[in-house]
């Protein structure tokens, strides 16, 4: 392996150190911040060494392997960085008597020196003590002299170790010292990844490096998202170059392969994991991921499982993604019938479940003899961001908390995050395997400061903070837009209130000064390369701010267009044409001189020439051209119906049961029945924004209103479509015992895959009544009806003045959600006088 300081252009991580100006001896671990926090330290009550340069020499052993190599180059790196001082590496062979610190990295299988002391000082040090990845810190003094032994139970184990060593150097009085303790640890989690889109990322300047500071130790080799298909051609090359420099960190690398396909490419995915072997990878990946279970997966999973054990590679060395729907749930008909097939209970079960108990009981239930292994997805981010803050794990699927998550070790074998290839590495890597470590130690905030101390310096760790807590909070008063499509724009993030400009403008002047602050300071102390900091972080915060100032600067028209375009329907359903075009006329000029004006200030805004062209066009319509809009908005409902009919449910199944009204609904004895005042549907009066239509829908003898979103689409909160109805009152005696009966049925994606997962999309779609802007009733959409639901809604008591009660009947998006699919029928809506 190339040395350390030449394998890359060394994007360096380096410990989150207490910059003092009087440093005490410590007396718990509170006052040096270690992250990850070790399993079991013991700080000594002797006072810190102080550390001067040509007086300290890293010694390496004679047989040391390239992983304890390469640790004895990173602590001289990130010392020589950060501290100014250059100390040699030599080995055990050399002379070192001149100096008064020696640092002893290696195991005691392959340095002498560091094996001699342990055993003269009756220190515990083998493959399984501490374990598994782990290593020992001890401080000695041997002949007026102070050595420091950093000792791993395996290679990868002394680069963890010299890492937390690192971060017990810390100035003092404008000295460097070096606190003292005696640190025993090991991981609570044993198989830490990080899978990137495309093996290339490997390569890319530092990304090895920040997996090692990381703690993780397992990557895998792709060239899309999902695997490497059967029989591709590989860039045997480079990815020669990535399992080299893996290996000389003593990472785990395994080949995936695409197995979700049919029986006749089988030979094409053992031909292809073969030649990963030959390659040098450790472990086989069988993956069907979102690609689905393919022909005969038990015939291909037991052939992969017999390539392994003819090379040597089973257990934990063997890992699986099951296909979509047995992978966010573990017990299911794929995942027994997988895990039937012989040496399965011993290999790595990727499933998105986040570790507990439950999920543990349920991988037993099918038979998983070792845990189960977590693959963690961040979120698909629905609007660009040039820059985003270190997301916490409850960022991701689930959401779960660290309180959720501090008994992870007891659950999980292996975890993994997917996703965040957008954003600084930084940012992502760290805060799952430091949080893999030790999951019950963990502690977010304090990963956040040693995070921004890599990437900004010591001295720029609270700027940092506060520029990502005004982030968020400014990212909360703001709103981002859909995609777009005919009917609504991709419109740049936004104001969700104008009330919130100059809050806004304000928290955005706080983020300029902290980040003109950064760009001054930083490059001095950040432990990255300062291309890859303006790169990855200052020139994206930047970028990020930009986008706000236009956000609470610029005149989006999403802020009145809405009631607008509400007075131009109305309009043009009442057949008043010429109203129609005076209402368009009057805002015409201000629509285009806004758009100019957005034009010029987005420049650098994605889709800013999409959304412009939108508005320009809707701009220049008259009357007569709204009305051939909403003609074709009909037309698509119909297509949208047939789809859903098609793909979804049946119209006709789903209206089955409007054919038996419960019209006695709460009449209680027989002797008194309710009475049927009117019987109506919503007129065509369709309002909307955003993805849904509504109208009218009529099967053979069934009426019914219809409200369909397109299907596997994405959707932003306050997308709606409405419909008015009118009901006659005037005929009722009694306005306080009136009631609305009417029946709704809908239908979601529940299905994931194969598998249908109850109630999933609960909480974001509903259906309301309204009288003005009074909320009568509302439903969760979310919750789907195998035959539909019948509904007895009261109405308030109707003042006697009014002959014809007008409502709403409106479908709305309350949360941001994407691939769902969502259609709707309202029953005729019967008015009901109640008889009590």
């Amino acid at each position: 392996m190339a040395s350390y300081r030449n394998i890359t252009s060394a994007i360096l991580l380096a410990g989150f150190v207490v910059a003092a100006a009087g440093l005490p001896c410590p007396a718990n671990e509170n006052e040096l911040r270690l992250v990850p926090k070790p399993q079991q330290v013991q700080w000594s009550r002797a006072a810190p060494l102080e550390v001067e340069n040509d007086k300290v020499a890293i010694v390496t052993g004679e047989k040391a392997q390239p992983p304890e190599q390469y640790a004895a180059e990173m602590l001289q790196a990130h010392v020589a960085k950060r501290f100014k001082q250059q100390w040699p590496i030599l080995s055990e062979s050399r002379e070192h008597k001149k100096y008064q610190i020696l640092i002893l990295l290696g195991r005691r299988t392959t340095h002498q020196m560091l094996n001699r002391l342990c055993s003269e000082h009756h220190i515990s040090l083998d493959a399984r003590t501490p374990g598994h990845d782990g290593y020992i810190i001890e401080f000695l003094q041997v002949k007026n002299r102070s050595i420091i032994i950093i000792g791993g139970s395996n290679p990868r184990g002394v680069i963890y170790g010299q890492d937390t060593l690192f971060q017990m150097l810390t100035k003092s009085n404008g000295r460097l010292v070096l606190t003292q303790a005696s640190i025993k640890d090991r991981p609570s989690i044993p198989w830490r990844g990080r899978p990137q889109t495309t093996f290339m990322n490997y390569l890319r300047p530092g990304d090895l490096d920040c997996h090692m500071e990381s703690r993780i130790n397992f990557i895998d080799l792709r060239n899309n998202i999902y695997a490497f298909e059967p029989g591709a051609e590989l860039d045997k090359v480079n990815i020669s170059k990535v399992i080299k420099e893996a290996h000389g960190r003593g990472l785990i690398v395994y080949g995936t392969v695409n197995c979700g396909v049919k029986a006749h490419e089988y030979p094409d995915v053992i031909g292809t994991f073969k030649e990963f072997i030959c390659l040098g990878v450790d472990g086989l990946w069988i993956s069907f991921d979102d690609k689905g279970p393919g022909e005969f997966p038990e015939l291909i999973v037991n052939d992969v499982l017999d390539l392994g054990r003819q090379n040597g590679i089973t257990g934990s060395r063997i890992a699986i993604a099951p296909p979509k729907g047995s992978y966010q749930n573990i017990i299911t008909d794929f995942n027994r019938c997988i895990m039937a097939i012989p040496d399965m209970e011993n290999a790595l079960w990727f499933w998105t479940r986040w570790p507990s108990e439950r999920s543990l009981q349920n991988a037993r239930s099918i038979g998983l003899k070792c845990k189960p292994a977590w693959w963690h997805n961040w979120p698909r981010l629905y609007a660009h961001h040039s820059y985003i803050e270190p997301p916490s794990m409850a960022v991701g699927w689930h959401a779960p908390s660290y309180q959720t998550l501090a008994d992870a070790g007891r659950y999980a074998d292996a975890i993994m995050p997917w996703g965040g290839n957008a954003w600084g590495q930084y940012y992502v890597i760290p805060v799952i395997g430091w949080w893999g470590w030790n999951p019950k130690g963990h502690k977010w905030e304090t990963t956040r400061q040693r995070i921004y101390d890599i990437v900004f310096g010591p001295g720029q760790v609270v700027k940092a903070m506060t520029f990502d807590d005004t982030l968020i909070r400014t990212k909360s008063l703001l709103r981002y837009s859909s995609p777009g499509d005919k009917w609504q724009p991709c419109c740049p993030v936004r104001l969700a209130n104008l009330k919130d400009r100059q809050r806004v403008s304000d928290l955005i002047e706080k983020m300029k000064a902290l980040l003109a602050d950064l760009e001054t300071r930083a490059p001095a102390e950040t432990m990255l390369e300062v291309e890859q900091l303006e790169t990855s972080y200052l020139q994206r915060m930047k970028a990020e701010l930009q986008t706000f100032e236009i956000a609470a600067q610029m005149p989006y028209p999403e802020y009145w267009w809405e009631p607008q375009q509400r007075k131009v329907l109305k309009a043009i359903y009442d057949g008043d044409l010429i109203r129609a075009d005076r209402l368009i006329t009057g805002v015409r000029d201000k629509l285009l001189n806004d758009m100019a004006r957005i034009s010029d200030a987005g420049k650098h805004l994605r889709r800013i020439d999409d959304y412009v062209s939108w508005w320009n066009r809707r701009a220049i319509l008259d009357a007569r051209e709204w009305q051939a809009m909403l003609a074709d908005r009909r037309k698509e409902l119909t297509r949208r119906v047939w789809e859903y009919g098609y793909y979804v449910a049946s119209p006709e199944d789903m209206l089955a049961p409007l054919k038996d009204p419960p019209l006695d609904w709460g009449s209680g004895r027989w002797q008194a029945g309710n009475r049927i005042l009117a019987t109506v549907l919503p007129t065509k009066r369709e309002y909307a924004w955003g993805n849904w239509i509504g109208g009218l829908y009529r099967y053979r003898d069934l009426e019914a209103a219809v409200f369909a979103a397109r299907r596997k689409s994405q959707a932003m909160v306050g997308e709606f479509s409405e419909l008015e109805l009118n009901l006659p009152v005037s005929s009722s005696g009694k306005r306080d015992k009136l009631a609305l009966l009417f029946f709704v049925n809908s239908a979601n994606k529940d299905k994931i895959g194969a598998e249908y997962t109850t109630a999933r999309w609960a909480g974001y779609r509903f259906l309301e009544l309204l009288w003005e802007d009074q909320l009568l009733w509302e439903a969760d959409l979310g919750l789907s009806w195998d035959k539909g639901e019948w509904f007895m809604v009261n109405l308030p008591e109707i003042p006697e003045d009014i002959e014809t009660l007008t409502l709403r009947l409106r479908v709305i998006d309350r949360k941001m959600l994407t691939v769902n699919h969502t259609i709707v029928f309202v029953g005729p809506i019967r008015l009901i006088e109640r008889q009590e």
